[in-house]
């Protein structure tokens, strides 16, 4: 051990070894030298002889070296040092090669962050695989959202599950000084805080007593965050009452700043007990209302399959205990793996993030090709020092290590710049894929795992792209190098050629790619939803109080003031209400089985239903195709309308007028349909035209709405006259989000946004990567053929023939990097068919687009060192060595 650790500091501080090794072998020299000097010798004589006894002085030193030292190590730092010099030298060679990994390596670090942050990470909490997310099994579809009735149910299950949550995410605004703050509010139950293990950094945090009877505890807890930058971190703010969305909490607690929550994705900055549900418009206990979401922990020992197969034999027995007039009747209860946390985007975007990493790698495996041909041509110019250093004694091995050395420093130093371009590029990424988000943000940062992965990518990039060109040089033969000229024979030159069709060929694949996606994000924007979102507000208006409290009227007509005041806002040009509001995402559905003239039934399922005022379709501008709209005599008191689209009308009654026929509605047993709407969508924009009925807006007892307002000029102005007019004429409501209905159409296409935009910086990078691979060929080649050009133009060849000679040799890599990449472009499509709307795999647009735009950047590539071809001077060239 301690040889080692005098070898260690020795490696540490050479200078001080070398020093101590300096004065004793002068030391051993003079002992040696006075010897012979009393043997009767003169000081010079005795001087000479006693290196001569002595031996080879700087061999023994190097001996000594060897045995105080790790000499393989000093070798690599020497290397190193050497690689650096080198490197400095050469600016140009280093910015180019660094910019390429830089953008190569950055780009796989940022989606890598995505992939890490919503597919691989995992619940800070002792035994995460034991945590399982609860989903309902409906007859239609599988349902995450559950009302508050059935959560207490399912938490009564001690045989499956040793703890229970439930809890609800939405926006609101934190108000301060009469200022409103936008923030990310949570709704939870009394066990939230110590499913997680969760500790306060100031005060306490919610408990089952906070939310044992509702709206007896008005409290809340602010995040880690929250508290720094909207209170300063002070610790006054304990016992302080703050307004979240208007509504009084007294602030118990903070939570540690390392505490996340169920959602690894989200960031929240209040938290509040679910018994307060009723102040934020939504009731604890009707059964109506879906707003929950369920996390729950296995009890020990007990496996997924089991706990599957147990919950789905007592779903009878939970179903039972439940009201019958409740949505998601009849469900069978299935739990899935929530190791990773609530699924909010893990489902919906993993197939996105595999198709995006496969893309980064595409560009990292360009990046790499462009880097092997820039070592490549380098080599090639210094074919003569290789060769000096061969001729010294140098092995073959060492000089491998130092090449490999160089391309190690130019990665790590791309790397470097990566992780800076990565995080950059990751917040662009998440403002692009947040911007149209009313309801959640996506959140994700780098972290160890980000740095190991931009590691491992450097070592990988080094080894790929420096390994053949540093083997080459290696087998530098040293006698004819010595004689001069660069490194060019037939196979190296076909190696750089075949690393541009590499290049090329992968451009190709990523430009198609871009092409699709862009065309897809294209064709969702201008999809017909079967109405005009064009200048129109979406404000959702809910009752404050608790859920215990009564209204003193009809809520439709405790809402018809604001209705009519907002109708006279000189710059709202129609205003309705409807429940639920279209692209909100919430949905209100049934089934209905009619009898059919001929005995049998017609049955439609999942039909969706929405509540809509007088006036509301002209507000929308949705086609009204036969019949007539609702109007103000459609009250509580008069005989149950309804209006259905034209697809529920060609399935329930084909072939005959609708108009007059009846069928049992949303909570009225009989509606007689009065008019027939045209088709439009419902939730979002992807879907189908969907199957729907609507019913009287005033013949409902809704306790809120979606007021539609058609605006005559920009909804900013006018949003803040609406929120004005809902605090004065009624004051029992709320604005509880207003947006307009063109950010909500964006919500929905934050994925094809966000697939649109990389896979056109991908593409980009691609094409770039490989025009700079194709200009350094080109330019390489003049270079090396300058005194051949020279021969060519003295015995009479035209400008346009050595012209033509190089963008021949450009246009034949191009053609051939098309001819290879294209077929593959379109394999690989069809794994983006699910993801595209209304584009063929084949889209003749994007291949069009991907050949031109790739043959005219070639092209405009070799254009600038051909042309510098035809300028070379035929008599300078003849002499040029």
């Amino acid at each position: 051990m301690r040889r080692f650790f005098a070898r260690l500091v020795n490696l540490v501080r050479p200078g001080r070894a070398e020093r101590d090794l300096e004065r004793e072998v002068a030391s051993h020299l003079s002992l040696i030298e006075e010897d012979l000097m009393r043997r009767g010798m003169t000081p010079e004589a005795a001087r000479t002889a006693s290196r001569r006894t002595y031996g080879g002085v700087e061999q023994a030193k190097e001996l000594h070296r060897d045995a105080r030292s790790f000499v393989w190590m000093e070798q690599v730092l020497q290397d190193a040092r050497h690689a650096c010099r080198g490197l400095w030298k050469s600016p140009g060679f280093v910015a180019v090669a660094m910019l390429s990994l830089a953008f190569g390596i950055g780009v796989n670090a940022a989606i890598f962050t995505l992939v890490n942050g919503i597919l691989l990470k995992k619940l800070p909490v002792p035994e995460p695989e034991r945590v399982v997310q609860v989903s309902a099994k409906l007859k239609e579809f599988e349902s995450n959202g559950f009302n508050y009735p059935a959560y207490r149910a399912l938490s009564r299950q001690p045989a499956i599950f040793s703890d229970t949550i439930a809890f609800s995410g939405r926006r609101s605004n934190l108000e301060l000084d009469g200022e409103p703050h936008p923030i990310d509010f949570e709704l939870v139950t009394g066990g939230f805080f110590r499913f997680f293990g969760a500790r306060p950094a100031l005060g306490r945090l919610i408990d089952d007593e906070d939310d044992r009877a509702e709206g007896a505890h008005p409290v809340c807890v602010l995040s880690y965050n929250a508290w720094q930058t909207h209170f300063g971190g002070n610790p006054a703010v304990l016992g302080r009452s703050i307004r979240i969305g208007s509504i009084p909490l007294q602030v118990i607690g903070v939570a540690a700043p390392e505490f996340v929550g169920p959602e690894l994705q989200r960031r929240f900055d209040v938290w509040a007990p679910s018994a307060m549900a009723g102040s934020f418009g939504s009731q604890r206990e009707n059964g109506n209302t879906i707003w929950l979401h369920i996390l729950a922990r296995l009890r020990t020992g007990i496996p997924m399959a089991e706990a599957q197969a147990r919950l789905a034999g007592v779903s009878r027995a939970i179903e039972d205990s439940l009201p019958p007039d409740r949505a998601n009747h009849g469900a069978v209860y299935r739990v899935r793996d929530a190791s990773k946390g609530y699924d909010s985007w893990r489902s919906t975007l993993q197939d996105p993030l595999y198709i995006l990493m496969g893309a980064v790698t595409l560009v990292l495996l360009v990046a790499c090709a462009n880097l092997a041909n820039l070592l490549l041509a380098r080599a090639g110019e210094r074919r003569q020092e290789f060769a000096i250093k061969l001729s010294l004694g140098i092995s073959r091995w060492r000089l491998l290590r130092q090449l490999l050395i160089e391309t190690f420093v130019l990665a790590f130093a791309g790397g470097a710049a990566a992780l800076a371009l990565a995080a950059a590029l990751t917040r662009v990424l998440l403002a692009i894929f947040n911007s149209g988000s009313q309801y959640q943000s996506l959140h994700v940062a780098p972290d160890r795992s980000v740095f190991l992965f931009t590691f491992a990518a450097c070592v990988c990039t080094a080894l790929l792209a420096g390994l053949y060109p540093a083997w080459q040089a290696a087998r530098t033969d040293a006698a004819a190098g010595l004689k001069g000229g660069a490194l060019q024979g037939p196979r190296r030159a076909l190696v750089r050629r075949g690393l541009i069709l590499v290049q090329v060929t992968l451009a190709v694949v990523l430009l198609f790619g871009a092409s699709l996606f862009t065309h897809s994000l294209s064709n969702l924007k201008v999809v017909n939803l079967g109405y005009d979102i064009d200048r129109v507000l979406s404000v959702a208006i809910a009752q404050r109080g608790p859920v215990g409290s009564t209204p003193q009227v009809i809520a439709p007509h405790a809402l018809a003031e604001v209705l009519a005041r907002v109708r006279q806002l000189p710059g709202v040009e129609a205003a309705a209400f409807s429940e639920p509001g279209p692209l909100t995402g919430q949905m209100m559905s049934t089934d209905l089985t009619l009898p059919d003239p001929s005995g049998g039934t017609r049955r439609a399922d999942n039909v969706h239903v929405m509540f809509i005022g007088p006036g509301y379709l002209p507000a929308m501008r949705m086609v009204l195709v036969r019949g007539r709209d609702f109007t103000a005599a459609d009250g509580p008191a008069a005989p149950g309308v309804a209006i259905v689209n034209q697809r529920l009308a060609s399935l329930l009654w084909p072939g005959q007028d609708p108009i007059g026929k009846h069928f049992p509605g949303w909570g009225i047993k009989d509606l007689e349909i009065v008019g027939v709407a045209g088709d439009s969508n419902y939730k979002n924009v992807r879907e189908a035209k969907v199957s729907i009925f609507y019913q009287s807006f005033d013949q409902s007892k809704i306790r809120g709405g979606v007021l539609a307002v058609r605006c005559r000029g920009a909804a900013a102005a006018v949003e803040r006259q609406v929120r004005e007019v809902v605090k004065t004429s009624a004051p029992d409501y709320q604005v509880s989000n207003a947006t307009s209905m063109e950010l909500l159409r964006d919500q929905w296409l934050a994925q094809d946004r966000l697939l649109a935009f990389l896979s056109t910086l991908f593409g980009t990078l691609g094409t770039v990567l490989a025009l700079v691979g194709i200009y350094g060929l080109i330019s390489y080649s003049v270079t090396r053929r300058t005194r051949e050009i020279g021969i060519r133009i003295s015995i009479g060849a035209q400008r346009g023939n050595v012209l033509w000679l190089f963008l021949r040799e450009s246009l034949l890599l191009i053609a051939g990097g098309m001819l290879l990449g294209l077929p593959l472009a379109l394999v690989l499509a069809r794994f983006l068919k699910k993801m595209l709307f209304q584009v063929s795999v084949a889209d003749p647009l994007g291949i069009a687009a991907t050949l031109i735009l790739l043959a005219a950047g070639g092209l405009i590539a070799s254009c600038a060192p051909a042309r510098r071809a035809t300028k070379i001077d035929p008599v300078r060239a003849l002499r040029y060595d």
